[in-house]
């Protein structure tokens, strides 16, 4: 049923520190470890700009059949569009759709790249 009322409420001010929440610090420290920052000379990747897609190459000294990339800035990639891996004798070639709204050239694809769910890579 429609309806509309008006209310308030009223809060009080303190000057203290909120009380941290740590009912999931347990999930964000397991989080924070499954990023690998450096790769220790262990992973070269490289991104290739083709007319309507990222090729993401990388090579991990093993062959790799699975690899997702989760971009940081949006409009860089086609979020729907399936993400395809070729995988190679020490590493993988991923393919990465652009996006419709990616209007100039970038420098750089930053973002996530998991390998599975123990490994991913941070790529600033």
């Amino acid at each position: 049923m429609p309806g509309k009322t008006q209310i308030s409420l009223s809060l009080p001010i303190e000057s203290r520190a909120p009380e941290p929440d740590t009912r999931g610090s347990d999930l964000f420290t397991a989080a924070r470890k499954s990023f690998t920052a450096q790769a220790a000379g262990r992973l070269e990747i490289h991104c290739e700009q083709h007319e309507g897609s990222f090729i993401l190459i990388a090579k991990l000294g093993r062959q790799v059949t699975h690899a997702v990339f989760f971009p940081l800035a949006e409009s860089q990639i086609d979020n729907s569009a399936p993400q395809v891996i070729v995988p190679a004798a020490s590493g993988f070639a991923l393919t990465l759709r652009k996006s419709d709204q990616l209007l100039a050239p970038i420098k750089r694809l930053e973002g996530v790249l998991e390998i599975s769910a123990d490994q991913t890579y941070v790529m600033t």
